[in-house]
């Protein structure tokens, strides 16, 4: 039996589905009916979550997917070590967070609108997917 496969969502992915009803929920099903879980790292509630207006539809949405997974100590020195690796800027920590925690709770690949960014932190064993 095949392996069960974990994706993150990263802030822009959970924005983007927060904002159309028809596709986050045809995308999901989608997913869930293939196997696949899906998990918010914290970094993504941190840019995410202003308690302004938009919040109820971001909340709507983290309803429906699996876990909101937390950011270990390690998993942010992974990140700073990619962040420096890749001679990054400092706004790029996030999304090296978001990376370092979807991979450290088992996450093969981020769904993201930011392709370019997360490609230059992933590793080579690490997908990144458009939305």
């Amino acid at each position: 039996m095949a392996e069960k496969q974990k994706i993150a969502v990263d802030s822009s992915a959970l924005i983007a589905l927060s904002r159309d009803k028809v596709t986050a929920a045809g995308l999901l099903h989608q997913l869930r009916r293939h196997g696949t879980t899906i998990v918010v790292p914290a970094p993504v509630l941190a840019e995410t979550i202003s308690r302004g207006h938009g919040d109820a539809a971001v909340h709507r949405v983290l309803r429906m997917l699996d876990d909101e997974v937390p950011t270990s100590p390690d998993a942010a020195r992974v990140a700073g070590a990619m962040v420096g690796a890749h001679r990054r800027r400092s706004d790029r920590v996030v999304d090296a967070m978001i990376i370092a925690t979807a991979i450290e709770h088992g996450a093969t690949a981020v769904m993201t609108q930011d392709v370019s960014d997360f490609e230059a932190l992933a590793p080579d064993n690490f997908t990144v997917l458009p939305i």
